[in-house]
């Protein structure tokens, strides 16, 4: 348990802000050790302020935090990562948005280990800026990825129904989220080719030393995006307003 103005380190990336007063903010920050806090800090627009390059937006930092009665606040800051690559990349941004709105709002919902949100996410910016992966490639790994990280993680080995193994037509069920055969297929149920099954157990079952290498055809990459956001939507039952803005630069 923390007692009035402990103070703790750990390392923190950036994934919301809304500003308070004119020289004022509350920073939402996934951290490795606390998980998703919420940081009231004063005078971060400042030039005078040391720790205004270290908590930006998106930025990745080490991080002493003091926590009182009512919030966090950041005694001192060291910038780790700027992401600086991603503000160069429109739909990129995009992207790093969508993905920030979507672990606010669902980490704030359940309690998860922040440790493996919070490299999933680092790995996914680094691509971001360094323009190595990609972006509609990025958004499946981060959808179907996350989604198992929380706990939800779909059933891709054996039929959801029959429990039998899966024949070489393949279909899925967003409804019970889980791999569907051919005999019990429904017409509720999606086909999908056997590129996009493998690229599915790749994302949910390899180590990151792997996650991001494997290829699709353009075809099979615009299924398997419209299957990953449909799950993580689903999964959730909500939209996000990052998603469509992301959707309407991606068809520009």
């Amino acid at each position: 348990m923390w007692s009035d103005f402990i103070s703790m380190n750990c390392q923190g990336l950036v994934i919301g802000e809304r500003i308070v007063g004119e020289n004022g903010k509350f920073l939402d920050i996934l951290t490795d050790e606390l998980g998703l806090i919420e940081v009231a800090q004063k005078g971060v627009k400042s030039i005078k302020n040391e720790n205004r390059a270290s908590l930006q937006m998106f930025t990745y930092s080490n991080l002493c935090v003091e926590k009182s009665k009512k919030h966090y606040v950041v005694k001192s800051s060291e910038l780790i990562e700027s992401f600086y690559g991603m503000r160069e990349d429109l739909l990129g941004l995009a992207l790093a948005s969508y993905i920030s709105q979507v672990t606010t709002y669902t980490i704030g919902q359940h309690s998860t280990d922040s440790v493996a949100i919070l490299k999933l996410i680092l790995n996914i910016f680094y691509y971001i800026s360094n323009h190595q992966r990609c972006i509609s490639q990025l958004k499946s790994i981060f959808e179907l990825r996350f989604i198992s990280e929380m706990g939800f993680s779909p059933n891709l080995l054996v039929c959801g129904r029959c429990e039998l193994s899966l024949t070489d037509s393949l279909y899925f069920s967003i409804r019970h989220n889980s791999m569907i055969c051919q005999n019990c297929a429904s017409m509720e149920d999606l086909q999908i080719s056997k590129a996009v099954f493998k690229s599915m157990q790749h994302i949910v079952f390899s180590d990151y030393s792997r996650l991001f290498n494997f290829k699709l055809s353009d075809a099979s990459l615009r299924q398997l995006g419209r299957l990953t956001e449909s799950i993580l939507l689903s999964t959730l039952n909500r939209g996000f307003s990052s998603l469509d803005y992301f959707k309407s630069i991606a068809t520009m």
